[in-house]
């Protein structure tokens, strides 16, 4: 009839009032030995079929509350410590998976959006570090491989846009700052103290020969802008003569520049005189005692020239 009687009236000891041995899923929590009792084996819920709780880490997935439940307190694999399916955002870094986790959706700090560690090339222009991404490894587009902005004088010949980069402010070594190739003709060479792209050739030809010679380079006859820039042009032309670009139409017109404008006259003396000269020259004629001013001269005579880009 009794399975125990220990006579007493204490439901939660061994011997329950109804003289029972006390077991798990009796529904009644023997002190001391469970700490729950839904008398059920249902380990879904919040008493385990063992009279344990149910918590995070029992290995049972527990309806509504946990999202998973692997059994055990391991923070960095597919479930959580605290039972939550580990995502990228979550602020916990998955071992093998995820790279970064900083717990935030800001995409352009040090830990992207996708838990990738920010770099160059990854498509996300990093707040701050880059000032450009466009996610491949070509060098020569408008962003290069190190993600700064493309432009002249950062060494890197942009396809389609620069003839040449050579990553320095040299006018004369074949690149110009501009990274415009710049090679001097034949014969003639590069002025090296001017501002200007300018060369001086030595070749003596008529004035309109050299303007066109000039315009074949890209440019004109020279322009001279003050005495600094004259006297760098006289230097150059080592005490001879040579053709500037300035010239007139006829007799008692204007003297007028074919390339730039300039406001700055350098005549020599009485220059101009005659009404026949129209063009003008750089004049050295040490016989003649000349100081390397302007002197109008026949067109269709013969002189060294500069011409400017």
């Amino acid at each position: 009839v009794e399975a125990c009687d220990d006579g007493n009236q204490v439901a939660t000891d061994a011997c329950t009032n109804l003289c029972l041995v006390a077991r798990c899923g009796d529904e009644v929590v023997h002190i001391g030995r469970e700490a729950c009792d839904d008398g059920n084996d249902d380990d879904s819920d919040a008493c385990l079929s063992n009279c344990a709780l149910a918590r995070c880490g029992d290995g049972h997935l527990r309806a509504g509350v946990e999202a998973c439940d692997d059994g055990n307190r391991v923070t960095t694999d597919a479930c959580t410590a605290t039972c939550a399916v580990a995502r990228c955002g979550d602020g916990i870094v998955r071992a093998g998976v995820e790279a970064c986790d900083d717990g935030n959706q800001v995409a352009t700090d040090a830990c992207t959006n996708t838990c990738a560690v920010a770099r160059c090339g990854d498509g996300i222009v990093r707040a701050g570090v880059e000032a450009c991404d466009d996610g491949n490894q070509v060098a020569t587009d408008a962003c290069t491989n190190t993600c700064a902005v493309a432009r002249c004088g950062d060494g890197i010949v942009r396809a389609g846009v620069e003839a040449c980069d050579d990553g320095n402010q040299d006018r004369f070594d074949g690149c110009t700052p501009t990274c415009e190739l710049a090679v001097a003709p034949q014969d003639c060479s590069f002025v090296q103290t001017r501002a200007r792209l300018t060369i001086f050739c030595p070749e003596r030809t008529r004035f309109t020969a050299a303007e066109t010679f000039c315009g074949v380079w890209g440019g004109h006859l020279v322009t001279v802008d003050n005495r600094d820039d004259h006297d760098i042009l006289a230097a150059a032309a080592d005490d001879d003569d040579a053709w500037i670009g300035l010239r007139r139409g006829g007799p008692g017109q204007a003297w007028t520049w074919v390339g730039r404008a300039s406001g700055y006259l350098n005549w020599h003396g009485n220059q101009p005189d005659w009404d026949t000269e129209h063009c003008a020259q750089i004049w050295h004629d040490s016989r003649e005692s000349r100081d390397g001013t302007w002197n109008n001269e026949l067109c269709s005579g013969r002189e060294h020239f500069f011409c400017e880009r």
